[in-house]
């Protein structure tokens, strides 16, 4: 009898204790609720913030987020680069006023200064041809005009399919393709503006060409082509850094944009999906020029219309 009454009084006990922490709670709540949702809210706002600013650089438009403090004392990558850029080249890193108009002089001297520069890597030692890297640069942009793939109807024969997934290989070697592929891997930081150089280059030899290159927008038109449009030169970029895909895929579109304005486009390439595509991939990536590049497929959109 007296353990079923000291049960009941144990009962008894714990009921009080769980209806007073109730009524506490109930109290508090307003208090206690805020303390309960917070970590939950920071989640979601970082998610929130993350989105529009993906949607921000998609659109071109300037970042809302304010750069951490310690960003701000330390020196970024980008900062490090510009100052040896100009130590290397002798002008700033910038972008172009007028692009994709060209000074063909201004192009050349600046892409041979760069071309210098990586002729004095230790891993380059032995391996260029006579005249270094420019020579390198030129033997390859020579090999490639002279023989380009195949733009569209790739997939007629099996072995113009073949010819296009394995172009570069071909139409480079081995010796000169794994050279080439070196040098990406080794100068990541450079390869953007690298890039740039190499396009003024290319387009300066195009609009007022010397002994350097014969190059006409006929032939740069084909390989943009075949980059954007065809199996084999989609199978080339996947194999390549999402960087460099993506500024390809960009410079490619430029020429497809070039030719269309001069009424140049035998293989019917419709831009407008390949502006979305390329979009997105830039946006994925951390660009010294990223709010160049929207401004220029937003104008693009602008001539050929928004994407379907």
């Amino acid at each position: 009898m007296k353990t079923r009454r000291t049960g009941w009084g144990a009962f008894i006990l714990l009921l009080a204790v769980v209806v007073a922490a109730g009524v506490l709670l109930w109290w508090q709540w307003d208090r206690i609720l805020p303390s309960l949702c917070r970590p939950a809210l920071q989640k979601e706002r970082a998610d929130c913030v993350k989105r529009l600013e993906k949607l921000r650089r998609i659109r071109g438009f300037p970042s809302a987020v304010p750069p951490a403090p310690e960003e701000e004392v330390a020196p970024s990558k980008a900062a490090a680069l510009e100052k040896a850029w100009a130590s290397w080249i002798g002008a700033p890193l910038r972008w172009p006023q007028r692009f994709p108009q060209v000074d063909c002089e201004r192009a050349r001297s600046q892409l041979q200064a760069l071309c210098r520069q990586l002729d004095q890597r230790d891993y380059l030692r032995g391996r260029l041809p006579q005249g270094g890297t420019f020579a390198l640069l030129r033997e390859t942009v020579e090999a490639l005009l002279e023989r380009p793939p195949v733009g569209s109807g790739e997939l007629l024969y099996y072995d113009t399919l073949l010819g296009n997934i394995f172009h570069f290989f071909r139409t480079l070697g081995r010796k000169r393709t794994e050279l080439i592929r070196d040098i990406l891997q080794r100068e990541g930081s450079l390869v953007e503006p690298a890039a740039l150089l190499l396009f003024q280059w290319i387009s300066a030899e195009e609009k007022c060409p010397t002994q350097d290159l014969r190059v006409s927008l006929e032939t740069l038109y084909t390989y943009a082509a075949y980059l954007l449009e065809t199996i084999g030169g989609r199978s080339y970029l996947s194999r390549r850094s999402p960087k460099t895909a993506a500024l390809a895929g960009f410079y490619a579109l430029v020429i497809v944009d070039r030719a269309m304005q001069r009424g140049l486009n035998p293989h019917g390439i419709d831009p407008r999906p390949h502006i979305r595509r390329i979009r997105e991939r830039l946006a994925r990536q951390d660009l010294i020029f990223a709010q160049q590049y929207f401004q220029y497929l937003q104008q693009m959109e602008e001539r050929w219309g928004s994407p379907p």
